[in-house]
């Protein structure tokens, strides 16, 4: 039983894996983004938790509309805020592609996050999503997405909320 320390990826200084997960591959460079960098246990190449930064910032009001959504004591996000947040989920904001199960802030580790938790409708792939902002702009955005299919999504969920809470920022 092998547990695989994660180092410097974006704003994660380090960061646990659960045990016999591991490095899909080395880090792909897509057209479209900087770095995928993804991880899955052994036994289940289909559950992933992945390093995403999309490669460019974000509009300066949506960022701004990010930070103060970030900087409000945790909590959920309305469906006011959720519009103004478009920019940061991305695709995750169209109602016809995914059905949102909860939006909301904390603060993991010392520092505030954004959650969004729902189903891919096409694929049924349930994903657990967090954003970060890297600069205190709030226009970069890193992203890291705990993803299964939505059958089997809860018998890996303790294993990535752990792998998520030993973050070490930097």
């Amino acid at each position: 039983m092998k547990r695989e320390l994660v180092k410097n990826i974006g704003q994660v200084k380090k960061l646990e894996m659960p045990v016999d997960w591991c490095n899909l591959s080395p880090e792909r460079k897509l057209d479209h983004a900087p770095y995928i960098i993804e991880y899955a246990p052994v036994k289940n190449t289909g559950v992933t938790l992945t390093f995403y930064y999309r490669g460019k910032r974000i509009d300066n009001q949506s960022g701004q509309d990010f930070l103060r959504v970030l900087k409000e004591p945790p909590h959920q996000v309305s469906a006011a805020d959720k519009e103004l947040i478009e920019m940061v989920i991305r695709d995750a904001s169209v109602d016809e592609w995914f059905d949102t199960y909860s939006i909301y802030t904390e603060k993991l580790n010392g520092r505030p996050v954004l959650f969004l938790d729902g189903v891919w409708r096409k694929s049924n792939l349930r994903t657990l999503g967090l954003f970060i902002d890297t600069d205190k702009t709030g226009t970069a955005v890193q992203e890291l997405h705990f993803s299964a299919p939505a059958e089997i999504f809860g018998d890996y969920l303790e294993e990535a909320m752990s792998a998520l809470e030993s973050i070490k920022w930097k």
